[in-house]
């Protein structure tokens, strides 16, 4: 593709991307998810009919899809089912398996992560991570509604098994509230977000996963993430290096017990909201865990 078709491609990306964000602000966010099931179907049709095909042209439209599902989940609430029809749809687009090309191409393309369409959800999962990597715990970058929508979107993407992407960010909302020291409650003064809006993340992450984390606790499977595991997201925090005896990065049955370890602490701070949060949660995750017997 020469620069002025690129040039012209990343204007008309722009435009849709715009448009999602205009219909998000108007509250039509069931024309952004019919939108984002058309962008899958023709992705697809332009894969499987088009002759020539051009990888950064297809690179390009994924992007702008990862985009519209993202900006989506966040606006959408997390107990609203159209966040099930988003899940709904990369589920159903996953089930097609690789696509072949058109009789004549030598063969498929094969992006940076390894996939092609539909051998998994390309990209998708850099996209998710740079989501969380970039803006989510930046203070007044977001509503809190919207990253408490996001954190539910993610534990429904878990509970299906997508995992390359969701694993990852989910480690990284485990991380932020529970292994990095930051003040309990509102402090004007601090940058930091406080611990009692990240707990309503994690809440909203632990009730819609089903029974993935302790799955993912257990290492029972991988989540291949790229670029290498982004450390900043899935490194252990400062509090649990210095509990020790905890691998340095991704799920561990360690990290699992550290975590409910690190909820009883909160359960007893003397702050209610975040003493009644940190109970549940912790309740939660061990009905989880002896659910499955994967952590015994």
């Amino acid at each position: 593709m020469d620069s002025a078709a690129l040039s012209d491609l990343k204007e008309v990306s722009k435009l849709i991307r715009d448009n999602v964000d205009e219909r998000l602000d108007q509250g039509l966010e069931m024309a952004v998810v019919d939108s984002f099931a058309s962008h899958i179907r023709a992705l697809t049709t332009h894969f499987t009919q088009t002759p020539d095909l051009v990888h950064d042209r297809l690179k390009i439209h994924l992007h702008d899809a990862w985009y519209t599902c993202i900006q989506a989940a966040k606006i959408i609430d997390s107990c609203d089912n159209l966040q099930e029809v988003i899940v709904s749809q990369l589920l159903a687009v996953r089930t097609l398996g690789p696509l072949q090309p058109v009789a004549g191409e030598t063969a498929s393309i094969t992006f940076s992560d390894g996939y092609t369409l539909w051998s998994g959800l390309p990209l998708f999962a850099q996209d998710l991570a740079q989501e969380f990597a970039s803006h989510h715990y930046k203070k007044g970058i977001f509503k809190r509604e919207q990253q408490q929508n996001l954190a539910g979107f993610i534990g429904r993407l878990l509970s299906v098994g997508i995992y390359d992407g969701p694993a990852v960010c989910a480690l990284s909302i485990f991380r932020e509230a529970l292994e990095v020291p930051r003040p309990l409650t509102q402090d004007p003064d601090s940058e930091e977000i406080p611990l009692e809006e990240l707990l309503g993340l994690l809440g909203e992450l632990i009730n819609q996963t089903k029974y993935s984390l302790p799955i993912l606790a257990g290492n029972h499977v991988a989540a291949p993430t790229t670029p290498s595991s982004y450390q900043h997201l899935s490194g252990l925090g400062e509090l649990a290096i210095q509990a020790g005896n905890i691998p340095l990065s991704g799920y561990s049955p360690e990290r699992w017990t550290f975590w409910l370890q690190r909820l009883m602490e909160l359960s007893q701070c003397g702050v209610k909201n975040i003493t009644d949060d940190a109970e549940t949660f912790r309740s939660w995750l061990i009905e989880k865990q002896n659910m499955t017997g994967l952590l015994k």
